[in-house]
């Protein structure tokens, strides 16, 4: 699997801004719903499910995985490093909010 630090900082950045809940329950499916044919065609559903792993793995989200990959929520870990890259240009027309 080929890793996007843009799609890493856009699934923070989506679940963060898109609800001022604590508990979210993002699935990759909706954010991956939320995208523009071409965006969806560079980051297809495997790649979004992929991504929330790597998220969780590294601690920046809590995710679940019953039926679906979803994240759960965002942890303080989570939440500093969206400030370290928050200057990344993707985030200034995230693609998971610029079509959804």
């Amino acid at each position: 699997m080929e890793r996007s630090p843009d799609l890493l900082a856009s699934i923070v950045h989506y679940c963060v801004k898109a609800t001022a809940e604590w508990d979210l329950n993002i699935s990759a499916l909706e954010l991956f719903q939320n995208l523009s044919v071409e965006k969806a065609e560079e980051w297809p559903l495997y790649l979004v499910n992929g991504h929330i792993r790597l998220l969780a793995d590294v601690g920046y989200v809590e995710m679940s995985d019953d039926d679906l990959v979803k994240v759960v929520r965002i942890t303080w870990a989570g939440y500093d490093y969206l400030d370290s890259v928050s200057k990344r240009p993707v985030l200034s027309d995230n693609p998971f909010m610029s079509h959804g």
